[in-house]
């Protein structure tokens, strides 16, 4: 069911949102808790069905006739919340049992925003602990406030990460929604691997205050959802354009395939040959439906990309988590990273699980990077994902978003050796900020894949016109 059927049902008056709270409740106890369980939120809403009777009082107080336009653009909506997002009353841990039972003082606004839009907050959703900036062979989806989520697609195989629960509880139907954060792909891929849409805004566009940080200069929060209308509108709420002082039903702006431009860019040679007959199968589609197909030059040096974003991120999370701990924590314990790593030592078995911190060992060790070279890696990726890399893309022949694939099959999970990344296009347009967005393209072996499509801040609108179409255009696409 996606949101506008839903919203049809309540308005027709052939459910109510508490009788859909309910429903969904069981369906949360019965696939997600206890053992054999999905693990997708690490805290179900415990007052699900109090929440629903007050949207219910709310949707019965609007004059006859009620129309879709009255409504706020959320009402009723299940969405499920990253648990590095603040809440007041369920929280906030990043993943980590040292955050478990610290106040959170309040509300971050993306949560305000979707309060105001009558969002139904089923629960956090799990994660990859602190985002997965803190191993380097860590496994997405674990935690150890709530576990290993698992992939309801093939339990056995990764749900990708770090916003792994949003996905996972949106693909088991747990919620119809969820907002994920992102960095670096932790929006994307899960969406992405679990075959549904992923948003991830340009940076800045959406609040970040109240969220747990990694790099003011790439976190961002976004949608992740079943359809591109679906995640429209969550974005459009989570950006503050819609409350429920103005309902409205928004969808992309509806442009003909013909009228669009894609920019075509090297997925890498490391392709999987299955993935490659998939994108050659799909770029068929594509200009099947009318799309205007353009080979894109290859960034140059992307390695270098990589390597200048490590070491922004490394200079950068130290200093935001701090700033975090200090305005939207002040009852924690823990002050600085150094806190927060002595007490995972000293609660090893507990915390570390089947891997360590050597991220948060590298940041906090001698070589950690200087002002100076934290400046220099700002200026690189300046020139090298930006002004040099993706801006040419889109001022000759002036197309509307690049696209590839946006993943590889989705690996077995492995706790001793951590994640094996099969396809990750996403860096550069991470560290440049750019907003992105991935639709199904198909599936390998019953897995699926996504298309990745990448703009320019400032062209969101014909981004979003360009997933809707191609969304479209691949329904079929196996």
């Amino acid at each position: 069911m996606t949101v506008p059927e839903l919203l049809d049902r309540y308005l027709s008056g052939a459910l109510t949102v508490e009788a859909a709270a309910r429903a969904r409740a069981e369906r949360i106890e019965r696939e997600d808790r206890g053992e054999g369980g999905l693990r997708s939120l690490l805290r179900p809403n415990p007052r699900l069905a109090e929440d629903a009777r007050a949207l219910d009082a709310l949707l019965g107080s609007l004059p006859a006739p009620r129309r879709p336009e009255d409504l706020p653009a959320l009402l009723g909506v299940p969405v499920a919340v990253k648990d590095n997002i603040d809440t007041v009353d369920l929280g906030c841990t990043a993943g980590s049992v040292l955050l478990e039972g610290v106040p959170v003082e309040s509300d971050a606004p993306v949560v305000t925003r979707l309060r105001s839009a009558g969002a139904l907050i089923v629960g956090k959703a799990n994660l990859s602990e602190w985002a997965n900036y803190r191993s380097t062979r860590s496994t997405s989806g674990w935690s150890s406030a709530g576990g290993q989520t698992l992939n309801p697609v093939d339990r056995t195989r990764t749900p990708c990460g770090s916003s792994s629960g949003s996905a996972s509880a949106v693909r088991a139907g747990l919620a119809l929604c969820a907002v994920g954060t992102e960095t670096d792909g932790s929006i994307l891929c899960p969406a992405a691997t679990q075959g549904l849409v992923g948003f991830r805004p340009a940076v800045g566009t959406v609040p970040g205050e109240g969220i747990v940080p990694i790099s003011p200069s790439q976190d961002t929060a976004g949608p992740i959802a079943l359809t591109v209308e679906d995640a429209f509108r969550l974005q459009e709420v989570l950006e503050g354009r819609t409350d429920a002082a103005s309902g409205v039903r928004p969808r992309p702006e509806r442009i003909p395939a013909g009228e669009l431009r894609l920019g075509v860019f090297d997925p890498g040679k490391d392709i999987h040959p299955r993935v490659a007959a998939l994108w050659l199968r799909a770029r068929e589609r594509l200009a099947g439906a009318g799309f205007r197909l353009v080979d894109l030059p290859p960034l140059a040096d992307p390695d270098r990309i990589e390597a200048a974003e490590e070491t922004i991120l490394d200079y950068e999370f130290p200093r935001a988590l701090a700033r975090y701990l200090a305005e939207r924590r002040p009852r924690s314990p823990f002050r600085t990273l150094e806190d927060l790593r002595r007490a995972n030592l000293e609660r090893a078995d507990a915390v570390l699980g089947p891997f360590g911190q050597e991220i948060w060992d590298r940041i906090l060790s001698p070589a950690a990077p200087s002002e100076e070279a934290y400046l220099r890696a700002k200026a690189e990726v300046d020139d090298r994902a930006r002004r040099r890399g993706i801006d040419p893309w889109f001022e000759d022949p002036g197309i509307d978003a690049a696209i590839c694939p946006a993943n590889g099959p989705a690996w077995v999970i492995d706790p001793v050796n951590g994640d094996r990344y099969t396809g990750t296009p996403t860096p550069p347009g991470a560290a440049a900020g750019y907003p992105g967005i991935t639709v199904p393209m198909g599936t390998v072996s019953g897995l699926p894949i996504g298309l990745y499509l990448l703009a320019r801040p400032g062209g969101e609108a014909r981004l979003w016109s360009a997933a809707a179409a191609a969304e479209r255009a691949l329904a079929a696409a196996t």
